[in-house]
């Protein structure tokens, strides 16, 4: 089926089901010389949108007098709680609960199907993507314990054509999550590990997953610029009494991503930074910005 086939097939679908809606979104999305697919991309955001935003964080109704829902399903519906975001998808709907490492569970279930359930963790909604015309939704969810500059943990999970459902772990990567959206695809940058930059890319229910040597060519601006505003400010913090830098008072807010910088990113040259903080530390004041970057984060 060619793209302006599906377009129409889509318009038709959207038209049956409530046409006054899709015609304000085809006269919102609509743009002299613009193609289809991307008038057809807009109008999904606004569906999914406007479903969000629907059915985000409402509390149970009261229960219509007919029909009666099974007792199982009521007693579910009681231990989801609050924190309980529902969003329509082909075939039905998601319901994603978002519980805390302490309590409650967090889960993500698509009609009656259990598809992932967390202990111990926070549960956030990234993003809720159609791809494909619709035909795919993916859902893009972090996970973090918490605590002091703990990194995230990404997952997915898409239901596609007749009811489809795939799920899977983002990797690990350190210090980047962006994500680009094509017609058909979405295209991860998941930052680095183990001097290596991680990529995925789902699409029609599958990930690929490439992970190539860094280059060397320095540390990224906003890595760089952490390392001086937030580290060395505390290396040169008056209440440091030892300036050896593995016996110095640094947060753990500070401390993990330098640990992280150190096991993945290539460009991280530890021992120039060390001797930087240690020097910061003896004078009580930092080195301006200028000789502290050529000094740490640009390649020699």
């Amino acid at each position: 089926m060619g793209e302006v086939d599906r377009a129409l097939d889509y318009l038709t679908r959207r038209r049956a089901q409530d046409p006054v809606l899709a015609d304000a979104d085809v006269r919102a999305c609509s743009v002299p010389g613009q193609d289809v697919g991307a008038t057809l991309n807009c109008m999904m955001r606004r569906e999914h949108d406007r479903s969000a935003a629907q059915f985000r964080n409402t509390a149970p109704a009261t229960p219509a007098p007919a029909p009666v829902a099974p007792a199982k399903a009521a007693e579910e519906s009681v231990k989801e709680g609050e924190g309980t975001t529902v969003i329509a998808v082909g075939g039905g709907m998601l319901r994603i609960v978002t519980g805390d490492p302490e309590g409650t569970k967090s889960t993500i279930r698509y009609n009656d199907n259990l598809i992932r359930e967390f202990s111990g963790v926070y549960l956030g909604i990234r993003a809720v993507v159609a791809l494909d015309f619709g035909a795919d939704t993916v859902l893009v969810y972090s996970t973090n314990p918490g605590g002091s500059g703990t990194p995230d943990g990404f997952g997915l999970v898409s239901i596609g054509p007749r009811g489809r459902i795939f799920e899977a772990d983002l990797p690990v990567g350190s210090g980047q999550f962006e994500y680009r959206v094509a017609q058909d695809r979405i295209s991860f940058e998941l930052g680095l590990d183990q001097g290596r930059e991680v990529r995925a890319v789902y699409a029609n229910g599958r990930l690929d997953v490439t992970r190539t040597a860094a280059p060397k060519t320095g540390l990224k601006a906003q890595d760089c610029d952490f390392l001086y505003n937030d580290v060395l400010t505390e290396c040169a913090d008056a209440r440091q009494t030892v300036c050896r830098y593995d016996d110095m008072q640094i947060s753990m807010a500070s401390q993990r991503p330098v640990n992280m910088m150190a096991a993945d990113d290539p460009n991280f040259r530890r021992q120039d930074f060390e001797a930087a903080c240690e020097q910061s530390c003896k004078v009580k004041r930092k080195p301006a910005y200028a000789p502290f970057r050529k000094a740490v984060c640009q390649p020699k």
